[in-house]
């Protein structure tokens, strides 16, 4: 008697906890100017990333960082990495608002 209502119960728990599967949307098409765009916009920030790195024998000799200022970058960038995959493992799991995020990132940069 006790195993049939446990079934009962944990069949109405694992109903009730399962999140509703969203419908699947059309795969969108991209034009190639909107691909170039996006490629440029990507790109960007590798390449102003490697100009610092660039420079960065120039750089060592001016600021008071000094030789850390490899390090610093190196653990900085490796952190803006981060962003992304904790962003694509967190948004099956938590409800997140991405213009919220985006506009408290802002305001914590000013």
């Amino acid at each position: 008697i006790y195993r049939d209502e446990f079934l009962f119960k944990a069949r109405a728990l694992s109903t009730r906890i399962r999140k509703p599967q969203p419908e699947q949307l059309p795969e969108a098409e991209i034009s190639r100017f909107t691909f170039l765009l996006f490629s440029l916009f990507g790109a960007s920030g590798w390449w102003s990333c490697q100009a610092i790195y660039a420079e960065l024998p120039l750089l060592l000799t001016l600021l008071p960082e000094g030789a850390r200022l490899g390090n610093l970058l190196a653990a900085t960038s490796q952190l803006g990495n981060l962003s992304p995959i904790i962003y694509t493992v967190l948004k099956g799991h938590l409800d997140i608002d991405v213009r919220r995020v985006v506009k408290v990132m802002q305001k914590v940069a000013n």
